[in-house]
């Protein structure tokens, strides 16, 4: 049923190897399962991806549940050396397995200054500053997650202003792209200003010493 393809696309995508311990683990975890390998276990990049987790269907129980849950492992103390290796590590990573710009083409989804950055970097910002500022574990919405970044003066407005204005630029061509069932592949030049101002927001927070 999550993989139904409709007139708009393919419901959800799902990848069964993205679950505690991997392909070696069990398909289906208990709230309290999930909940100690979150606390004990899980690799930094999975409390990124918790950062945007949310429940899509379910009871009320497990929604309360979850919910409870993510809170309680986004604050969580953090080594903020750490922390921002591992995320730029794994942005790294994920650049050079499934970036597929060329001389003519850009990858709006996996390229850098596009919406992979934007992704990494308010997952950083709240790993890194959640456990002092509450209400960034609050959403798991982007727009939520700025509006929260600069109430709490992280960002400076008027950068939580352009972001987001980034951000829904971005995914409208995204998903134009979608319905049209071809990749995030852009012409070169085409949001060549935005993608230089993302990097440039990503170096301030991800590629200085604070």
């Amino acid at each position: 049923i999550l993989t139904t393809r409709t007139r708009a696309g393919q419901l959800y995508t799902i990848d069964m190897r993205l679950r505690p311990d991997g392909r070696s683990g069990i398909a289906i975890n208990s709230i309290e399962s999930f909940t100690s390998y979150q606390l004990h276990k899980a690799h930094p990049w999975e409390h990124q991806a918790l950062v945007r987790a949310r429940v899509i269907i379910g009871s009320e129980s497990l929604k309360k549940n979850f919910k409870k849950v993510r809170r309680q492992v986004l604050r969580l103390p953090r080594d903020e050396t750490g922390l921002r290796q591992s995320v730029v590590e794994m942005r790294e990573r994920v650049i050079e397995a499934n970036c597929r710009s060329t001389d003519t083409e850009y990858d709006l989804k996996m390229d850098r200054g596009g919406l992979l950055d934007i992704e990494f970097l308010l997952q950083y910002l709240v790993l890194r500053w959640a456990n002092q500022y509450h209400q960034l574990a609050t959403g798991p919405e982007s727009k939520t997650i700025i509006q929260a970044l600069v109430d709490v003066r992280i960002l400076e407005s008027p950068d939580g202003a352009r972001l987001a204005e980034i951000l829904e630029g971005y995914l409208k061509t995204e998903n134009a792209l979608k319905l049209q069932e071809k990749p995030a592949l852009i012409p070169y030049s085409e949001f060549s200003d935005e993608r230089k101002w993302v990097c440039s927001l990503w170096r301030r927070f991800l590629e200085r010493d604070h």
